[in-house]
């Protein structure tokens, strides 16, 4: 019995071993394989760049947050910024026209007619005119118009005033103007003046006009009076005499600019200056632009370049582009200077052209640097080309009291003595600003008219404002 126990436990113990081992085979078979070596590492790393990735990107849209936030900021900067300049500018005064009517008129419709009678019917007027408006008399044949211009500094009383003269005296056969006059009230440049057309060319009817130009702050007021009726019958009274004079009574008073307080723009000087470069230069008398805030030629700003109160001379440049400039550039001589007993001639955009001789080649006390000539000049041509008979500048005209001053002479030169600075001291002048001007030997003889009226269209109105 001893024999069968020992062989029982024997067995058992083999069982339990073999269990054992198939249990160790089943392990080594379906267990997952062992990482190669440095995979635990490579692991590490790998999961260390994705979070490196994920903050970047997490960066990035915070940037990206911040620059629109930036963005927005400056937008909303930029619009209060236009908001309190819009109300400011809408706050300033608005300049405005308080006219009195004669009794019993009343504003009317704009008629074709009408409108062909008013100053701004051109496209280079109308593109700056902001109102339109008419007024007629009940059973009158009369009329008001008045307009309003914007931009002063594109068109001034005196652009109006030769359009308006321009107009009325091209539809009339037998006419006659009364002005006009130019006067300054309470700041405000005024022009005023009267056209009596006693036969028109269209029809046996008689015209009568009247113009009154006032310039405010900023823009310009045109009011315009027009009547039509039979024309008059020789050695018989008309009325017509009588009617100008109730309208210039009613104009002294009728019509005035009030700006709520702002500052009128004051026109301090006029006169002339020519062009002298294809670049935009143009030499006026520095007497007629010294003080000035703003200078305009013929309407277009120009900036200083330079100037010497010595010589009374000033250099300016149109700031606009020269081709759109429509003036012609003046021509000096090439070699010697116009000599004594010359011909020369000039012509103002008012007045003819008028002509004389270079009588000495020096100015008052001996001054070398002025012609003395025996062409009249006055005040209100100071600054326009002297020329001789080629159309070839020989100085520039100046008034007998700016030569006198700039010579210190002494008293006793000839009450008709006129002068102009040289050609050669103009020429010196620009040569200085390095300033390039065209030249020319003498050429074409012209009359002293044709030669004034060449040098006109070189020239250009010099205004002076504060």
């Amino acid at each position: 019995m001893h024999g069968c126990l020992l062989e029982s436990s024997r067995n058992k113990k083999g069982r339990t071993m073999r269990s054992a081992m198939i249990a160790l085979a089943a392990a080594l078979v379906f267990a997952p394989p062992a990482p190669p070596a440095g995979a635990a590492a490579t692991g590490v790393q790998l999961a260390q760049s994705k979070d490196d990735a994920m903050r970047r990107e997490l960066q990035r849209l915070q940037d990206d947050r911040q620059r629109l936030l930036d963005k927005a900021a400056q937008s909303r900067m930029r619009r209060e910024q236009r908001t309190r300049k819009g109300a400011a500018k809408t706050s300033q005064p608005h300049p405005r026209l308080t006219l009195v009517l004669p009794p019993g008129w009343s504003s009317g419709e704009a008629a074709m007619a009408l409108e062909k009678a008013a100053i701004g019917d051109t496209p280079a007027f109308a593109k700056v005119r902001s109102e339109f408006t008419v007024y007629a008399a009940e059973e009158s044949p009369e009329t008001i118009i008045v307009e309003r211009f914007g931009g002063s500094q594109s068109l001034s009383p005196d652009d109006v005033y030769r359009r308006w003269r321009k107009k009325v005296n091209a539809g009339c056969a037998d006419g006659r103007e009364t002005g006009p006059d130019d006067s300054d009230r309470d700041g405000q440049a005024v022009i005023d003046s009267f056209y009596t057309c006693f036969k028109r060319k269209a029809d046996d009817r008689a015209e009568v006009s009247m113009l009154k130009v006032i310039e405010g702050p900023a823009e310009l007021f045109v009011v315009s009076r027009l009547w039509m009726g039979p024309s008059p019958v020789a050695g018989e009274d008309s009325g017509i005499e009588a009617m100008i004079d109730e309208w210039r009574t009613w104009s002294a008073s009728a019509a005035k600019v009030e700006d709520g307080g702002g500052k009128h723009r004051k026109k301090l000087s006029q006169g002339y200056g020519f062009v002298v470069s294809n670049d935009g230069h143009l030499l006026t008398a520095d007497h007629l632009v010294r003080d000035c805030s703003s200078v305009s030629f013929s309407s277009f700003p120009a900036k200083l370049v330079a100037s010497d109160p010595d010589k009374d001379l000033a250099l300016f440049k149109f700031e606009a582009k020269p081709e759109s400039v429509a003036v012609a550039v003046a021509v000096f001589r090439t070699g010697l200077e116009a000599a004594q007993g010359d011909i020369v001639a000039l012509q103002g955009f008012e007045t003819d052209a008028a002509a004389g001789v270079i009588s000495a080649l020096i100015g008052p006390g001996g001054d070398p640097r002025l012609l003395s000539v025996s062409v009249p000049i006055s005040a209100a041509n100071g600054g326009l080309p002297l020329v001789d008979l080629g159309g070839i500048v020989a100085g520039m005209a100046m008034d007998r009291a700016n030569a006198m001053k700039i010579s210190a002479s002494p008293p006793g030169v000839p009450a008709a003595a006129n002068f102009a600075l040289s050609a050669k001291v103009l020429k010196g002048f620009l040569d200085a600003q390095r300033v390039v001007y065209e030249t020319s030997n003498a050429g074409t003889i012209f009359s002293p008219g044709v030669a004034a009226q060449r040098a006109r269209s070189t020239t250009a109105l010099v205004e002076c404002w504060n």
